[in-house]
């Protein structure tokens, strides 16, 4: 196994941050920062002679697998060197080289590459070597992502160090774009997106039926069935939005976002038949049905209780599970 070339600009990938929720999209920006200067010489520092990997985690960090991401990250570049480089890659894996030709770093922040706006969150960075390497090239990868997003950065962040650019071939490894580096990405992000809006729904549903529940408490029986009502409505609505983020996750077979959405969909669904409860059983009081109230009473709390079997997660565990974070 064989070896590349380094350059000096500091490039990083990066992920946009979007939503109420910690929604993390997975694309790529360039920072420029300090270029390493090139002090003579030509070609690629490492070809012919073996790179060495080294492996470090910030204080307070670990990760049990971090070393067999950067492997496998390595393994890709040596296995494809004849297609996208000009030269033969060869990497010796040893996590506790005193002086290792790479160092990858498990951080909890990038401090080597700035962001390029507020928007995005640099998940990667790596000097881009194309003249003289540095006698330790340290690759920074954030840590708190999924093992396909991980092993994907420290790959691109290693391309790099092979003097490749975003503009360079692979794009499903180099590009800037996510579309060309997640398969079915407009799809995950459909979902993604149509899960987010299902949460807002859900959370003003929530601020509703507690409008309802204030005032069923007060006895103002017309202001609660009024609030429970448009309690039902945005439960509704959630539930069509999940229902249409799990409909793009199955569409493309991620099993674990569809099980995700599912839930979502059903904790809708209780919430919204306990508010119509509700809502009728306030209408049945102030119209003297006693009868009727106790019994609807007693469904929105049968249907509330149903409620507590499911789960809505957060909108950061179905992009890890679509592949986006």
């Amino acid at each position: 196994m064989r070896r590349r070339t380094f350059l000096g600009a500091v490039a990083g990938a990066s992920a946009a941050s979007a939503g109420c929720t910690q929604l993390a999209e997975t694309v790529d920006r360039v920072t420029e920062g300090s270029r390493i200067e090139e002090v003579g010489g030509s070609g690629h520092p490492w070809d012919g002679e073996p790179i060495t990997l080294g492996i470090a985690y910030e204080d307070g960090l670990e990760r049990s697998n971090f070393p067999e991401l950067t492997e496998a990250a390595a393994t890709f570049w040596e296995g494809n060197d004849d297609e996208y480089l000009d030269y033969q890659v060869e990497y010796v894996l040893d996590a506790d080289a005193a002086e290792p030709d790479v160092l990858v770093t498990l951080v909890s922040e990038i401090t080597t590459c700035e962001r390029s706006s507020e928007e995005y969150q640099v998940v990667g960075c790596a000097p881009l070597i194309t003249g003289n390497a540095p006698d330790t090239a340290t690759v920074q990868i954030l840590s708190g992502y999924s093992d396909e997003l991980t092993r994907t950065t420290i790959t691109h962040e290693l391309g790099h160090t092979l003097g490749l650019g975003h503009d360079d071939e692979p794009a499903r490894i180099m590009s800037g774009d996510p579309a060309d580096r997640i398969p079915n990405y407009e799809t995950r992000r459909a979902s993604h997106d149509a899960y987010l809006s299902g949460l807002r729904s859900f959370n003003t549903g929530n601020e509703k039926y507690q409008d309802g529940s204030d005032a069923l408490e007060n006895e103002r029986w017309a202001e609660a069935s009024e609030a429970f009502t448009d309690a039902a409505d945005a439960y509704r609505a959630a539930e069509n939005s999940f229902e249409s983020a799990r409909a793009n996750a199955a569409e493309i077979g991620v099993e674990d976002a569809v099980t995700i959405c599912d839930a979502a969909e059903a904790k809708s669904v209780d919430f919204r038949k306990s508010s119509t409860a509700w809502s009728d059983a306030a209408t049945a009081r102030r119209e003297g049905n006693y009868l009727e109230y106790q019994n609807r009473s007693d469904d929105a709390r049968d249907h509330y209780d149903a409620s507590q079997e499911h789960e809505i997660r957060n909108s950061d565990k179905l992009a890890v599970a679509l592949g986006l974070q």
